[in-house]
């Protein structure tokens, strides 16, 4: 696996520049105001002490044998050290610190904090699909990893993360898919840590771990991870142009893959996108910039089928769309050639069931059950067999699941090309 990092500590570089700019800054204009005589500043002591200051002049007072200081302080000093504090400012600012996981068998490597898992790929998901050419499970799972990351400070934000990413990364060695992709793994170890099996050839994950920009600040990265048993090449991210509120701490975007033919077989080529659109809530601004990103990701992902000469992709999303809404026909208008896996009407998010739902965001435990998460195809050059929601195949060994969402699975066959 490479794994590729520039400034590991941004976000501590920027607080201390700020800090020092803010000391700096008022020591300035404190001494600068001394210095233009807005703050007469008079001391005495006794004669033979005066003060050693540069710029102090010393007046003989008579009668009482003491010696008057006009302090003039400048403010010279302060300016070198202002722009140096600037300086580390900017570089605590701009601090980009994009890790890029790409890997072969196995994940690359042993990460230090997960050990190399046992499974090798049981292929427990859909098995029919190893007698016949063209078929591919995948699946689309949000795993709600904050683990250190900014978001890991808010209340209610995590729990027991670590142990919740060894038993997602254990679940899917075992379940064994042809591809999948994962929604907010804010942690580059969980990222390895999924990929730390025998099960999957191929991991890809861009984790901008607080990039900040003074014009875009992020304070996270986008939080997708790309596991494949099968080959992917051509491994890229697209962030999304429009976001708001809170939101805009995070690097919302698209990762974008293609499958080589032949990957299986006499399989077809096809590109593969994982995404994770604007949350924000329901309400018309959030809205109307969730549709801006599904605007934006139809565009992406048509650029991209064009530059590898591809039209056949797959979609595997948490859009934040209630299944069934005016969004939801909105999404189906601007993907009118694509096909969804169909899940029966199960919910992908249940506050009714789900106690991590009820823990992180415990507002949702009057809006009822919905699909907020998608596996898309195109149409023409995909024939669905099988699919659902996956509500008990991630759970932990008390029966706990292991995320705020249920993942989604399909079972896929390529058809002939016309």
């Amino acid at each position: 696996m490479n794994k590729k990092t520039s400034l590991r500590h941004p976000h501590l570089l920027l607080l201390l520049g700020l800090l020092a700019c803010m000391l700096l800054t008022a020591t300035a204009f404190h001494s600068d105001a001394q210095a233009r005589g807005s703050l007469p500043h008079r001391q005495t002591m006794n004669r033979g002490k005066v003060l050693r200051q540069k710029t102090a002049r010393a007046t003989i007072l008579p009668g009482d044998g003491q010696v008057a200081v006009d302090s003039k302080v400048s403010g010279s000093w302060a300016l070198p050290l202002l722009i140096i504090a600037a300086i580390i400012t900017i570089v605590g600012g701009w601090g980009y610190t994009r890790e890029r996981f790409t890997g072969g068998h196995g994940g690359g490597g042993k990460s230090d904090t997960f050990p190399l898992l046992k499974g090798s790929g049981d292929g427990l998901l859909y098995p029919q699909r190893e007698e016949e050419e063209g078929l591919f499970a995948v699946v689309t799972y949000n795993a709600h990893l904050f683990g250190k990351s900014w978001a890991s400070y808010l209340p209610n934000s995590t729990k027991d993360d670590n142990r919740r990413s060894q038993a997602i990364a254990a679940a899917l060695a075992r379940l064994g898919p042809d591809f999948v992709g994962l929604q907010e793994v804010f942690q580059p170890d969980y990222a390895v840590a999924m990929g730390a099996s025998k099960a999957f050839q191929a991991i890809y994950a861009t984790l901008e771990r607080q990039a900040i920009s003074w014009f875009a600040p992020k304070l996270m990265g986008d939080g997708l991870v790309m596991l494949g048993k099968y080959p992917i090449e051509h491994c890229t991210t697209v962030a999304y142009n429009d976001s708001a509120g809170a939101e805009s701490l995070v690097a919302r975007g698209v990762l974008c893959s293609y499958v080589p033919a032949g990957v299986k077989g006499d399989s077809l080529p096809f590109c593969l996108f994982v995404t994770h659109t604007h949350w924000g809530g329901n309400d018309v601004a959030n809205r109307a910039v969730r549709m801006r990103n599904i605007a934006q990701l139809r565009e992406i992902i048509d650029t991209y089928c064009e530059e590898r000469g591809c039209a056949s992709y797959l979609v595997l999303a948490d859009l934040n769309i209630t299944h069934g809404s005016e969004d939801y026909h909105s999404l189906k208008e601007t993907f009118s050639d694509c096909g969804e896996a169909y899940c029966d009407g199960q919910p992908t998010c249940d506050p009714t069931a789900n106690a991590l739902l009820q823990r992180f965001h415990p507002e949702y435990t009057e809006t009822g059950q919905t699909q907020i998460d998608y596996i898309l195809y195109s149409e023409k050059d995909w024939q669905p067999v099988e699919s659902g929601v996956m509500s008990g195949d991630f759970k932990s060994d008390k029966g706990e699941d292991l995320s705020d969402h249920y993942a989604i699975s399909a079972l896929l066959k390529q058809k002939a090309p016309e």
